[in-house]
């Protein structure tokens, strides 16, 4: 399933945080990935999700910057409208749900509100 048609489906929405490599590296565990998205009921909400989220997962480097940047007021829900851009090369219609494995081949993970994760890779 496309990472679009998982979130066209719920109906409610969706902000994302895209990770910094600070340090020269990105996180990616069961919990984080290049792109967290949390299913949030406004941005409030999705930044106190982002926080339990990314709390353990927020290292960072003093040239680099901070890991995690959060969800600013004036950003929007994703949109399905249009092309939306992850890390300049993801976008909602070239990640596709995938297993996690310990091999950590997924980009983005999916934080729904019922406490479930999704991951997404690039289709091969």
């Amino acid at each position: 399933m496309k990472l679009a048609e998982a979130i066209k489906t719920k109906g409610t929405n969706f902000y994302n945080d895209n990770q910094n490599n600070s340090g020269g590296y990105f996180i990616i565990n069961k919990d984080v990935a290049e792109i967290v998205i949390v299913e949030a009921n406004d941005i409030k909400h999705a930044n106190e999700r982002l926080d339990k989220i990314v709390g353990e997962h927020s290292w960072f480097c003093s040239c680099c910057g901070h890991r995690w940047s959060g969800i600013y007021d004036f950003d929007e829900p994703i949109s399905l409208d249009g092309d939306v851009y992850f890390h300049f090369r993801y976008t909602l219609e070239n990640l596709f749900e995938v297993e996690y494995n310990e091999n950590n081949e997924h980009h983005a993970v999916v934080h729904f509100l019922d406490g479930t994760r999704k991951y997404y890779g690039m289709q091969s």
